[in-house]
């Protein structure tokens, strides 16, 4: 089934984009319909989903599949004239690229999240079972209405789009690793290939394209210079080299200046950030189509329907990832407001905005919650001060670090660059003005890196002509001066990113389910889907969320805090239960909980977080299921005083 299931999605999707969008170039329509196609079918899916929950169905997420299905099907009828492989027919090097970057891609995704059994990586430890635990409690749960899988009882407070996608794919028949995987790597590539288009629209180049996504898929900071300070000259050694280990920037956690947000990082913890990159690249991308004149009545924005239509596509991506739907209507009204052509494009704007808004209180947990934005000046600057010659100071050398010599090139770019890719220019860098002054989420690192992202993919476009155009100039000169300096420069700017690629091939991993296997097989038969367990806090792969079903509180424990849950009481209320004196205590501070079953293991009983009394289960606790490691106790069954 996820074969015909992902086939309809981009079908569908393709169709919608040729349809709306015939006159863009191949790559950019395939890369539209792995975002459209993507964005439609999640929805369909979880409204059909919800509402077969609540007309009483037991497998809600799989009608969801169907009828997803089934409309995809039906766009794919209603457009098949632009299915035709003539419509989708590329020149060999173009075919050549794509291939390669999604053999890349998928090396990159298998490197993280793999195997069987499913092995994740270090690096990608931590963010990968909490996507995991939300993708399963819609594949093998039921998350109708949807709460955060590790704060049960409270409605999510998380852009969970994407995660509800891949449990589609895994309550279709996706093992759960290729379900993030394979939309992964086509996400991954589809940013390529959406650079390439940027820079064939804009420079007529596809040298640029090609530059800008090589730096997308590498680092060009001087993290590189950590490397040497640690390995010195031993660092030219091929063997240590090829056995590197560990990302050389990784602040802002570890205190350093060179941030780990600019590796590949974030987009293999994240995701459902390339997937909002794409949709926020290609919504971009169509509007630069029709200030070039390219589109629909030559030299004028494109029809109303295609209008709102993208306006549509990148609202509802806004659960996906909503600060880069946000800051991308930002740069969308940027570039309106900057080029007189564009300025009838009000419709692309209001539909996005009237879609993104309900999504925006919805997944910050209504009005009242507050903490979700903030002015903050200088993002990772510490201590940034206006007024303060130093801090500018700080703040030249914190992007210095990070970009290397992507700075200067980016500055050359701007210069050389014609005065309509200038204003574009402008508008991109109001993307990294939002970025410094305003704080989107209650981390700063956390949550604005991803504004960062996309500035930097955009800006590497600048990058990548100054390049370009600096060595072409040298070519006409003197052609041994030209070949290096291209030479010295694509060193510098590949050079932390190649070190981060051998990181990714060292990485440690680690087995998920491990000793769990029985555990897990029990939960699934036996216990409902909407069923509450109670664990030790602070764990962050749990029995229960593995098997698609809600903890009271798990995870890392900045997690809760971060999306505005209150968990200091739910922390002290498990302590008490743990840690009580007896049955009768245990069940007291169990009261009014929620929690189906207590789960007593490893984590219990070892954690250094509250002091559990050993000799507490079994006792009098009714117990339901027991293994070597793993033991659940029923809540219900255990104390049946009023009110359990």
């Amino acid at each position: 089934m996820f074969v015909l299931y992902l086939t309809l999605t981009w079908l569908g999707g393709l169709a919608v984009v040729h349809r709306l969008w015939p006159h863009l170039p191949v790559l950019a329509r395939l890369a539209g319909a792995f975002a459209a196609g993507t964005v439609i079918t999640a929805w369909v899916a979880f409204a059909a989903a919800w509402t077969a929950h609540g007309l009483g169905s037991d497998d809600a997420t799989g009608v969801g599949v169907w009828v997803a299905a089934a409309v995809d099907a039906g766009l794919v009828a209603a457009g098949w004239r632009g299915l035709r492989p003539t419509a989708v027919r590329m020149r060999w090097p173009d075919l050549l690229g794509l291939t390669v970057v999604l053999s890349v891609a998928a090396w990159v995704m298998r490197a993280r999240l793999s195997g069987d059994p499913l092995a994740v990586s270090l690096n990608t430890w931590g963010d990968t079972s909490l996507h995991v635990g939300i993708a399963r409690s819609f594949s093998e749960g039921a998350n109708f209405p949807p709460e955060l899988p590790i704060f049960a009882g409270e409605p999510i407070r998380y852009h969970f789009g994407f995660d509800f996608y891949a449990g589609t794919l895994e309550r279709a028949g996706l093992p759960i690793g290729l379900a993030f995987n394979v939309p992964g790597a086509v996400a991954f590539a589809a940013i390529c290939v959406l650079l390439v288009e940027f820079g064939r629209l804009l420079w007529r180049s596809s040298a640029v394209g090609v530059i800008a996504a090589v730096l997308f898929a590498t680092n060009s900071s001087l993290a590189f210079l950590r490397y040497f300070e640690a390995e010195g000259a031993d660092g030219l050694r091929p063997g240590t080299l090829w056995d590197h280990v560990g990302y050389d920037g990784g602040g802002p956690y570890n205190g350093d200046e060179i941030s780990i947000f600019m590796t590949l990082n974030p987009y293999l913890t994240q995701t459902h950030l390339m997937v909002a990159l794409v949709v926020v690249l290609f919504a971009v991308l169509v509007l630069l189509t029709d200030l070039r004149g390219d589109g629909p009545g030559t030299g004028r924005p494109a029809g109303r329907t295609a209008a709102i239509g993208l306006g549509l596509l990148l609202g509802g991506a806004f659960w996906f990832n909503g600060i880069v739907v946000v800051v991308a209507l930002g740069l969308a009204g940027a570039l309106c407001l900057l080029h007189r052509e564009l300025r009838g494009s009000l419709p692309f704007l209001v539909a996005g905005a009237v879609v993104a808004l309900p999504q925006l209180v919805w997944l910050n947990g209504g009005f009242g919650t507050g903490g979700s934005v903030s002015f903050h000046l200088g993002y990772l600057v510490e201590d940034f001060h206006p007024v303060d010659p130093r801090s500018w100071w700080d703040f030249l050398r914190y992007w210095w670090l990070n970009l290397g010599v992507a700075l200067p090139l980016l500055v050359a770019g701007a210069v050389l660059c014609r005065p309509r890719e200038r204003r574009v220019f402008v508008a991109v860098m109001s993307v990294f003005l939002v970025g410094n002054v305003v704080a989107f989420g209650r981390e700063l690192g956390g949550h604005n890196h991803k504004v960062f992202n996309l500035w930097e993919l955009l800006v590497n476009l600048f990058v990548a002509y100054a390049f370009v155009r600096l060595v072409t100039w040298l070519w006409g000169l003197a052609r041994p001066a030209a070949m290096v300096a291209a030479g010295l420069a694509g060193v510098l700017l590949l050079a932390s990113g190649v070190l981060d690629y051998l990181t990714l091939k060292n990485d440690p991993r680690y087995e998920v389910v491990g000793d769990r296997a029985a555990a897990l097989e029990w939960i699934r038969e036996r216990t409902a889907p909407d069923a509450v367990f109670l664990t030790a806090f602070g764990e962050v792969y749990t029995t229960p969320t593995l098997a698609g079903r809600k903890v009271y509180l798990a995870g890392f424990r900045p997690w809760a805090e971060i999306m505005g849950y209150d968990h200091l009481p739910r922390e002290q209320r498990i302590a008490a239960v743990y840690g009580a004196a007896d049955r009768a205590a245990a069940c007291r501070a169990l009261a009014g909980t929620g929690v189906d079953y207590v789960e007593v293991g490893p984590a219990e009983l070892g954690t250094t977080a509250f002091d559990a009394n050993p000799d507490l289960f079994p006792g009098d606790f009714v117990e339901v299921y027991r293994d070597e490691v793993y033991a659940f106790y029923d809540v219900a069954r255990s104390c049946p005083e009023p009110g359990q």
